[in-house]
């Protein structure tokens, strides 16, 4: 179970990554963010979630270095 619930928040995690990822199936416009909810009774290992976050933390952290480069260069 616990394995279950670590690849459902890659999942979603990685789809975070993916902003700009559009397909078109029957004249529709798609988008590949994805949405998780994880429902379950206490103590049940919904903790193994928080795993998921070094997965996409290298991507984060140079999005975040790109806006502040491009904040820096605005106020100049």
């Amino acid at each position: 179970r616990e394995k279950d619930v670590l690849l459902t928040s890659a999942i979603v995690a990685i789809s975070s990554c993916l902003p700009n990822v559009i397909f078109y199936y029957d004249r529709r416009k798609y988008f590949a963010n994805l949405y998780g909810m994880i429902s379950a009774p206490a103590a049940s290992g919904k903790g193994v979630m928080n795993k998921a976050r070094p997965i996409i933390s290298p991507i984060h952290k140079k999005l975040m270095q790109d806006s502040l480069a491009n904040m820096s260069k605005l106020k100049k």
